[in-house]
């Protein structure tokens, strides 16, 4: 019964660090938002690359943290293998062009067009 009160209130303080860090990063999205209105200091217009970039760095932590991950733990994701890969290109043909050969193209040392006839 001890193990399950100290998991629960281990999952009690992770929860209350996620939210803490989703607030913050919510506050800090606004704030960009803030800072690149009509009526903020950067004005209107597309933002640098350098803002851009935080701003796509402040929204991956959102989703990061509304998924329940903290920052600096890693998720893996999950590789279909071979056999799963095929069975789906199967499945969804529609989807998967059929195996044919290159198209010509031009050799290195000269302009002559060669064509799949001359392979």
């Amino acid at each position: 019964m001890d193990d399950a009160w100290a998991e629960l209130e281990a999952a009690s303080r992770r929860k209350g660090r996620i939210d803490q860090l989703l607030e913050a990063e919510l506050r800090a999205l606004k704030r960009w938002h803030a800072d690149h209105s009509r009526d903020g200091t950067y004005g209107v217009g597309r933002p640098s690359v350098a803002e851009g970039a935080r701003k796509d760095r402040i929204d991956a932590n959102i989703a990061k943290l509304r998924a329940n991950i903290l920052p600096g733990e890693e998720t893996s994701r999950a590789r279909a293998n071979a056999a799963d890969l095929q069975a789906s290109a199967r499945a969804h043909a529609e989807h998967h062009a059929q195996a044919e050969s290159a198209p010509g193209g031009y050799k290195a040392e000269g302009n002559r067009f060669i064509s799949n006839d001359d392979l």
